[in-house]
């Protein structure tokens, strides 16, 4: 329960891939996101938490992956963490999880959306803790969130098909979705996070 408190957020948790410092202001930075979230009330749980503060000051542990060596513990440790960013929206009962993405889904470009964190780690963890809530004799609350994508790149009708198969093969899962529908917005430049922008999604959304 320590380590989970390290990666819950004081707000409702989003989260996010493709983001960094270096991105176009008001669409593809942190700080375009960091601000954004603000908006909607919410938090990024990188760098928002104790636990995504520390991976965030050391560049999403990036150098790690120079070393063959590390890449089992990278496996292990990515695993832990995003499965402890999921357990404290759930034990939060989020209604939502908004997730932000600026990834392409052409697996033969660069730094792609099938090797992020979010596709690798995340979204299998998101699948795996709502699947246990939702299991006869589960000690826990049940938890459906509705899943709400902003898509930056307008990849939507990929990213809803995509989606649903790394968050797992069950029955349960197939239940949720179809009770709960992926959303997917796009802002797709011009579009900018801003708070226009927020408002416009809170009324499509009711966030």
């Amino acid at each position: 329960q320590w380590f989970i408190s390290l990666a819950t957020t004081k707000k409702e948790s989003v989260l996010w891939s493709g983001f960094s410092g270096g991105g176009e202001a008001e669409r593809t930075s942190i700080e375009a996101l960091l601000h954004f979230a603000e908006f909607l009330d919410k938090e990024p749980v990188t760098p928002s938490t104790e636990l995504g503060k520390i991976i965030y000051e050391h560049g999403d542990v990036q150098m790690c992956y120079k070393d063959p060596k590390a890449q089992e513990l990278l496996f292990h440790f990515w695993n832990k963490a995003s499965r402890a960013f999921v357990e404290g929206m759930a034990q939060k009962q989020q209604s939502s999880v908004v997730m932000f993405i600026n990834k392409d889904t052409n697996p033969e470009v660069e730094r792609n959306l099938y090797h992020s964190v979010l596709w690798n780690y995340e979204l299998p963890s998101l699948g795996s803790e709502v699947k246990e809530t939702l299991l006869p004799g589960s000690s826990v609350r049940p938890w459906q969130p509705q899943l709400i994508i902003v898509d930056l790149r307008g990849t939507c009708t990929a990213l809803r098909s995509l989606i649903p198969k790394q968050l797992g093969v069950s029955s349960l899962i197939k239940e949720w979705l179809e009770d709960k529908p992926i959303i997917c917005i796009e802002c797709v430049s011009p579009c900018k996070l801003n708070q226009d922008f927020a408002e416009e999604l809170r009324k499509k959304v009711g966030l």
